[in-house]
């Protein structure tokens, strides 16, 4: 995993580890962020967790999908017996072309995951359980999330610095993230690569076409915010 700035994986570590969680010897998992693509059936659809301290045995956490506004289906996905590394980033893919999608893109070593569970659409909730308590959530498991200011269809969200799971707030703050709802609308796959490696910084594998000035506008939003957060 390369830590630049404003990098994907950087944002959450910096995010977590140099506030609350400093310190602390808790194994934490948390959700880094979360995608409803425009490609073909809304590719890629893929749910981000990452390690924000090591963890000896993931196989205690897992990850539900509240799909609808219908409220918490419960742990839907558990994680086998493994340990992780700090820095740790795990990509929870819909199908294989939700995988295929990070991985033929993408150098980040990624660790991958395929399961039907992580079918998300724009206004589902997200939740991440430890020994089948809720730890982290995305959204409202009971508001559907259409309209909703964290609704993410054709996008995706990404969780900014200095935020701490919700667990640690007392509840889901769409403040936390950087929300892009729409902004994969009528993008390709090239598209796609662009504003993710503009926005989230993760690392091509190709070259790919220099972001148009409503990214450009948007990074320099984001960058804004860090500062003022500091």
């Amino acid at each position: 995993m390369k830590f630049r700035p404003f990098s994907f994986a950087a944002l959450i570590l910096v995010a977590i580890i140099s506030l609350s969680l400093v310190g602390r010897s808790d194994a934490v998992l948390v959700i880094a962020g979360v995608s409803d693509g425009d490609l073909p059936g809304g590719q890629p659809r893929a749910i981000f967790v990452q390690a924000v301290s090591p963890i000896a045995d993931l196989s205690i956490w897992g990850v539900g999908v509240a799909n609808n506004g219908g409220g918490t289906d419960g742990q839907e996905f558990t994680f086998p017996s493994m340990s992780a590394e700090v820095g740790d980033v795990f990509v929870l893919a819909a199908n294989a072309n939700s995988k295929s999608f990070f991985e033929n893109n993408f150098s980040d070593p990624f660790i991958y995951f395929i399961d039907n569970s992580f079918v998300v659409s724009g206004d589902d909730a997200i939740e991440v359980f430890q020994d089948g308590t809720v730890f982290d959530v995305f959204g409202d498991q009971n508001t559907d999330g259409t309209g909703e200011v964290w609704e993410y269809k054709d996008g995706f969200a990404i969780r900014l610095p200095n935020t701490n799971p919700s667990s640690q707030q007392g509840g889901f703050d769409e403040s936390d993230y950087l929300i892009q709802n729409g902004g994969f609308d009528g993008r390709d796959e090239i598209g796609h690569v662009a504003l993710f490696a503009a926005v989230a910084d993760f690392t091509p594998l190709n070259p790919i076409p220099e972001p148009g000035v409503g990214i450009l506008a948007l990074l320099a939003a984001v960058i804004l915010l860090q500062r003022r957060r500091r």
